[in-house]
């Protein structure tokens, strides 16, 4: 089999075109079923990565694709359900974008096909056309795949933490550090404070759990946020549930946390602050720029109350005296209120990434959310605009709250979540982000069991904590490599 880069030319395209009219006209037009764009050919300067697909931008109905992934693989699996086929050619890239000139062309695959020696942790999106008598289908939808493995860790250590949901974990990279804080079990509401050393497991032996001896810790609470600044090794912790139910009790305070990583004395601290802090609630969003020293909280709920979708920011967050703002947003174009929402933040373009969440309350009153926002912020964080991105290739997940989730520099990680029947999904997707659009790339499997309200932090390629499943907690670590 051969793999050559798709190069774009003009010149070349025109050559092409007028080559592949020639013989569509000299072929038995029924040895392949198109998609019905452009007389059902493609080339490869024009079937993934020309600016359009099929020669006409379309779609082959009767061609399907599917990529499952593996531990440095991907194994590919394709037919044509009408139609005659030669052979097939299988298009494939790092990015879901079918207008560049970045897609790799396989020419005679069959199938099952193994792209193989992949690097892990890397999404890949595939597309596939049928050739027969010279002439090449229109492509397939795309699918996406990112090879990895998953590993369950021990734990080293005398104690481990109380199994447990609803909880918050921040990273240290520089330390190798995961703190983790609060939550509840089956039947209590925490306060205590845990750090896992060698989370990404670089340094030689398991992870180890210590709980930090610290006095005068915030009330008990859960579903609160947690952000993490490591050039002060600072955790700031605000508002939550402190009742078992974890929706009831609710609060609005705003807590740090000094030497937050364990590597010095750790301090709880109650700071004073300016302006108006946002009202009470749990099932927030909070992210935090680390260049700007502002944090930022997004939506949220008071049960039986209020669902909220307002926007506010705290700045100076790791200072002494912080200053709470609300941000003037628009009364429309923008996500529906909500809480318990996948959250993740893109430093370089500051912009929050949030997916899925619930509104109203009760099973009748309330609505699950599958959709996709990114709220982005000026340079001076004064103002924010909000767009909803749409499903471009891949399989997007479904409706859900409750949902593991970071961005990790390139992409937006999302594992597990549920519906309001606790139906929870043990997958993870790689959400691929463009300006007005994502795709989807399904993880590997294997890994943790389905879980909802557990959290994930950026230690080697995604580090799972905690969770609960049909109201049975969990306190497993496990790493996607």
């Amino acid at each position: 089999m051969k793999e050559v880069s798709i190069q774009r030319q003009i010149g070349l395209f025109l050559l092409c075109s007028l080559a592949i009219t020639f013989l569509l006209a000299a072929c038995d037009g029924d040895s392949i079923t198109g998609g019905g764009g452009g007389g059902g050919a493609c080339t490869v300067a024009n079937c993934f990565g020309g600016g359009s697909t099929g020669g006409g931008g379309s779609q082959n109905p009767n061609l399907s694709i599917s990529a499952v992934p593996g531990d440095g693989e991907n194994t590919l699996t394709f037919a044509l359900s009408s139609g005659n086929a030669d052979s097939f050619n299988i298009y494939w890239s790092t990015s879901p974008d079918t207008t560049t000139p970045t897609w790799n062309k396989i020419e005679g695959a069959t199938s099952p096909f193994l792209h193989e020696n992949l690097s892990n942790g890397v999404p890949r999106f595939y597309g596939v056309t049928a050739v027969s008598g010279g002439s090449e289908s229109d492509p397939s939808a795309v699918v996406g795949a990112m090879p990895g493995k998953w590993t369950q860790l021990d734990q080293v250590t005398v104690i481990d933490p109380p199994a447990r949901d609803s909880h918050t974990a921040v990273y240290n990279p520089t330390t190798d550090r995961m703190i983790v804080f609060g939550g509840k079990t089956q039947s209590a509401t925490l306060q205590d404070l845990w750090v896992l050393s060698n989370a990404s497991g670089a340094s030689a032996g398991n992870p180890t759990w210590t709980p930090p001896n610290v006095s005068s810790p915030p009330p008990i609470r859960a579903s609160h946020t947690a952000v993490y600044d490591k050039q002060t090794n600072k955790m700031i912790v605000f508002a939550g549930s402190g009742s078992t139910d974890g929706t009831s009790l609710l609060r609005n305070d705003l807590w740090s946390l000094s030497d937050a990583d364990g590597s010095g004395s750790p301090s709880w601290q109650l700071p004073p602050f300016n302006g108006s802090p946002p009202s009470t609630r749990w099932g927030h969003a909070a992210v935090y720029d680390e260049q700007a020293d502002i944090m930022i909280v997004f939506g949220g709920a008071q049960t039986g109350v209020a669902i909220f979708d307002d926007v506010w920011v705290l700045e100076d967050a790791t200072q002494f005296i912080p200053t709470w703002r609300q941000i003037s947003m628009p009364a429309t174009g923008g996500p529906s209120a909500r809480c318990c929402m996948a959250v993740g933040y893109d430093s370089t373009n500051r912009r929050m990434i949030i997916f899925g969440g619930f509104g109203g309350f009760g099973q009748s009153g309330a609505t699950l959310f599958g959709d996709l926002w990114t709220l982005t912020f000026d340079a001076t964080f004064q103002t924010a605009t909000w767009k909803e991105l749409t499903p471009s290739g891949g399989t997007a997940p479904s409706a859900r709250c409750c949902a593991a989730s970071f961005w990790d520099g390139s992409k937006f990680l999302l594992f597990g979540g549920g519906t309001f029947n606790n139906s929870s999904d043990d997958k993870i997707y790689a959400f691929v982000l463009q300006d007005d659009t994502f795709a989807t790339a399904d993880g590997a499997s294997g890994g943790p069991p389905a879980r909802t309200f557990p959290t994930a932090v950026p230690a080697g390629h995604f580090l799972l904590f905690g969770g609960t499943e049909e109201f049975t907690p969990f306190n497993d670590l496990w790493r996607l490599e």
